[in-house]
């Protein structure tokens, strides 16, 4: 009988600590379906919100006719991590042309702004490449499944183009880099976007 017992208390004891590891998983798991549940709210925000610019037309640069730099923050990111996961070629092009900035706001600066765009969308291949504005003279060129021969062409067409444009073509710095050939990251590219 004391026997019985001991193994009694032993085998409750142990059904009691199964009992409080299982809640405790049990709790873990609620957690992690919260997370989950959370993430996907915010998925479907940053959805909904780049819905509502596609909608409001925010995500086009009025007179370049270039993606603006609102989707250019929430496309460029995902992108390049999807293509270093899948290790597809891609190709990113930077042109900043100081010369923008001195323009005032007026006609000339819109005919200029909307030249540069048309220079730039007829050096790439829409739709498969994507031209961004990220700032008043800045513009950035992610150029998607693109070869490394066909990125060079590209980038030199972009090149000799915008020397064509003499006031702008002195002070204009290009920046190109081909991905998987050049080891870059989202926070160089950026970091490269934000240089003065």
């Amino acid at each position: 009988m004391v026997d019985n017992t001991k193994e009694l208390k032993e085998r409750i004891a142990s059904l009691e600590k199964e009992i409080s590891d299982l809640k405790q998983k049990e709790e873990e798991m609620d957690d992690v379906v919260k997370q989950y549940n959370e993430l996907i709210q915010q998925e479907f925000l940053s959805f909904e919100s780049f819905v509502e610019d596609l909608v409001d037309r925010k995500i086009i640069d009025e007179n370049t006719r270039v993606y603006s730099k609102n989707f250019f923050d929430k496309f460029f990111s995902i992108y390049f991590q999807k293509a270093y996961e899948s290790n597809n070629e891609c190709g990113i092009v930077i042109i900043k042309i100081p010369h923008l900035k001195k323009l005032k706001l007026n006609e000339e600066k819109k005919i200029v702004e909307r030249q540069l765009g048309k220079i730039i969308r007829e050096s790439v291949r829409i739709p498969l490449d994507y031209i961004f504005r990220y700032s008043k003279d800045t513009f950035i060129i992610l150029l998607t499944d693109v070869f490394e021969d066909i990125f060079e062409k590209i980038k030199n067409r972009i090149n000799d183009r915008i020397e064509m444009l003499t006031d702008y073509s002195t002070t204009c710095e290009i920046k190109s880099f081909y991905i998987p050939r050049d080891k870059i990251s989202t926070e160089d590219i950026y970091k490269m976007l934000e240089e003065k």
